[in-house]
């Protein structure tokens, strides 16, 4: 056996020599000294461990540990630094455990996202990732927030904390822009809930988008008209709308503000009446019903409203016009004011296009998409060339 003998009134403690050689076996010096200096557990002066070992000399600084072999025998020699030094090794482990503790805290209540974003250490954009980031990123922030984006997100469980965070900061953050796709467990009373705070806060909101929330259809027109008279914009594409739930939104086409509508995406067959008269808000520019399946009497009302309007873009892709569909169109584009129009994939033909090209004429606009149609890449550049002859 091996003894230690402290200085003062320190206890002497037992080590079987057995155990200290197997650890000498597996171990470093310096990792064997460090490991003694915990054993030993001394608060001041210094002890000593002799056992049978071959010469070495094992240094590890000025302040610490040393072990030297002398004659045979191994002393282990252990200086502990000072109280003081101690005291603040205490207090940075205390620290560094409040710390992981308060981080643990953020992740489960979900706003270490926004404050990692306020200190700088995340991009503001990537932690809009939950509601109750965002909600911490609006309460937290002074600077203005113009746009929020929740995306897979909002449900009807935290769609009141995000509507009564919009209604307490949102004016703060000066929010023009709100833009909730792709989540599915939004129900109407959530959109309700979202819209009231809004509405509370008295925000002149310019943008909303709901697109890819099928699960809303006439919820998506029905929670939102408070606001239509301040928006824009208003993207509600695949909202799972019908012909009847653009019969409200028709009827107030002449008090609407909207000046980009997107309603891409719905099943819209015979609605083409109620598009006509949407189209008469007195400021759209831009009327996307790309993959609406319109059918030919639909395109027929749209057509002939165009020269009433104020529109500049129509977007009509995906709708299967074909020959027919695109000679209703052409009549009435000579007295529009459309400068881009979207015809991609409406199987339509290089022989298609003549009526086309000939309404052109009368009156060329800058831009013409026909992308995804059964022509080829030779017969389109052979229609540009021939628009190009025109001017």
């Amino acid at each position: 056996q091996g003894w230690l003998s402290g200085v003062g009134t320190e206890s002497i403690h037992w080590i079987d020599s057995n155990w200290i050689s197997s650890m000498r076996s597996m171990l470093s010096p310096k990792a064997l000294a460090l490991l003694s200096v915990l054993l030993v557990g001394v608060a001041r002066g210094e002890e000593r461990v002799p056992c049978d070992r071959s010469s070495e000399s094992c240094p590890l600084g000025p302040e610490g540990p040393e072990v030297e072999v002398l004659g045979g025998n191994t002393s282990i020699s252990t200086e502990v630094g000072d109280p003081k030094k101690l005291g603040l090794l205490f207090l940075f482990a205390g620290l560094m455990l409040l710390w992981i503790a308060t981080s643990i805290k953020w992740a489960i209540d979900g706003s270490l996202p926004a404050r990692l974003a306020r200190w700088g250490l995340l991009p503001e954009a990537f932690a809009a990732i939950s509601v109750p980031a965002v909600v911490t990123l609006l309460r937290l922030k002074r600077e203005p927030t113009p746009v929020l984006m929740l995306r897979a997100a909002v449900d009807k469980r935290n769609a009141q904390q995000l509507g009564e965070a919009l209604r307490v900061y949102g004016k703060k953050a000066e929010l023009q822009a709100l833009e909730l796709p792709y989540n599915p467990e939004m129900g109407e009373e959530g959109l309700q809930q979202i819209v009231k705070g809004l509405c509370d806060a008295e925000l002149a909101l310019e943008e909303l988008d709901l697109s890819y929330n099928p699960q809303l259809g006439v919820a998506s027109l029905r929670a939102t008209k408070p606001l239509w008279t301040s928006l824009t914009i208003l993207k509600l594409v695949d909202c799972g709308l019908e012909k009847e739930a653009l019969t409200e939104l028709a009827s107030e086409a002449s008090k609407l503000k909207i000046n980009s509508l997107d309603l891409s995406g719905n099943c819209l067959t015979g609605a083409g009446e109620s598009l006509a008269e949407v189209m008469e808000a007195p400021v759209l520019e831009d009327f996307a019903v790309a993959h609406c399946a319109l059918s030919l009497d639909d395109l027929g009302h749209i057509a002939e409203e165009l020269p009433y309007t104020s529109l500049r873009s129509l977007q009509l892709a995906g709708n299967n016009l074909m020959a027919v569909g695109v000679q209703v169109l052409s009549d009435h584009l000579p007295q529009c004011r459309i400068t881009s129009l979207g015809l991609e994939r409406n199987a339509l033909k290089a022989q298609d296009l003549q009526c086309l090209g000939q309404a052109w004429a009368k009156r060329p606009f800058p831009r013409m998409s026909l992308a995804g149609n059964d022509m080829s890449d030779e017969e389109l550049k052979t229609f540009i060339k021939t628009l190009r002859s025109m001017t």
